[in-house]
């Protein structure tokens, strides 16, 4: 919801009566003057279309309804969150008290929460600075929402989202779509194809209604130089060093580690320190004739080259990192 200056939520009052929009997955939050007749509009209809039951305010609240109550409802059933972060988005008091719910479903719901940052940095989210901060400058009148406000927005910067610059919007679209429909398990995915250092992946999805549909899905490894560790087809390789006798590479090694085990993945680490492991020899046989030095760390995916850690921490800010390392396996809990 995107209206400006309007109150805060309101504690929803309980009811007898069940509302309309308890069986909704999905809930829209986004400002309105930024994207409602774009980018949001046609989210929403792509979500619609491969039946996803989808939230947003124009299209779901029925005339007359306390919005403040049907919004609280509805963010609060929803399975799934996806937040739509655009140049104006901190301009609305409402929208930031949405985020704000938003993120207290996710810890006491288990929500899942996919921020999109349409044409805005990340970063700028993260920090509020430049042009999408400065709305908040305005709203500092208001003492105790501003730190929920501002903590929310660095909180929901971190999260793994999509990052849309320039280009066909209808991609972005299409990718997001995808990624709700396996949290939902909506799709019964067929078996992948076997990938021998090609990232390219062809999904047969069967709807509930019966319809079959082919689609097919760029992985953003595709964009990436397919540069294959020995081994290295379906795993994340990252040659590193954990001898601290140059202190910025090994804090750089430290800072790419770190930054996948967040994610929870598994890494296939490969240590320069023990020689007589060969990986050094490796790492320059990589490394040879692509005009690049075999410096540490060096990431390496599912057989494409990632980069270094100024890329891999660009790929982190930018909430990257996690769509190119998605599918492959994790740490179990515990």
């Amino acid at each position: 919801m995107s209206t400006q200056g309007a109150s805060s939520p309101s504690s929803p009052s309980s009811s007898s009566c069940p509302r309309p929009w308890t069986s909704h997955h999905v809930f829209l939050s986004f400002r309105g003057i930024d994207t409602r007749d774009g980018f949001t509009n046609h989210l929403y209809n792509a979500l619609v279309k491969a039946e996803i039951k989808t939230f947003m305010d124009d299209y779901t609240l029925s005339k007359g309804e306390d919005i403040s109550e049907a919004l609280l409802e509805a963010i609060e059933s929803a399975k799934i969150s996806v937040i739509i972060f655009s140049e104006n988005y901190a301009a609305s008091s409402w929208c930031l008290d949405e985020l704000v719910k938003i993120l207290q479903c996710k810890k006491s719901n288990k929500q899942r929460v996919m921020p999109v940052f349409y044409k805005v940095d990340p970063r700028d989210v993260r920090r509020q600075r430049g042009k999408f901060g400065e709305p908040l400058n305005e709203l500092q009148h208001n003492k105790e929402k501003e730190p929920r406000w501002r903590a929310a927005l660095t909180e929901a910067s971190k999260l793994l989202g999509w990052h849309y610059q320039k280009g066909y919007e209808s991609d972005t679209i299409s990718e997001i779509v995808k990624a709700i429909s396996e949290h939902l398990n909506i799709f019964r995915s067929s078996p992948p194809p076997s990938r021998k250092c090609n990232p390219s992946i062809s999904i047969q999805n069967s709807y509930p209604n019966g319809r079959d549909r082919s689609i097919v899905i760029k992985n953003p490894l595709n964009d990436l130089e397919s540069i294959c560790p020995p081994g290295g087809e379906d795993k994340i390789v990252l040659y590193t060093t954990t001898l601290a006798v140059v202190r910025t590479t090994f804090e750089a090694c430290n800072e790419v580690r770190a930054a996948i085990e967040k994610l929870g993945f598994v890494i296939c680490e490969r240590d320069l320190s023990w020689e007589h492991e060969g990986y050094l020899k490796e790492l320059r046989e990589l490394m040879k004739g692509k005009g690049r030095e075999a410096t540490v760390p060096q990431l390496f995916v599912k057989g494409r080259y990632v980069g270094g850690s100024k890329e891999v921490l660009k790929m982190v800010e930018e909430a990257r990192l996690g769509q190119i390392l998605e599918g492959l396996p994790r740490k179990r809990a515990g």
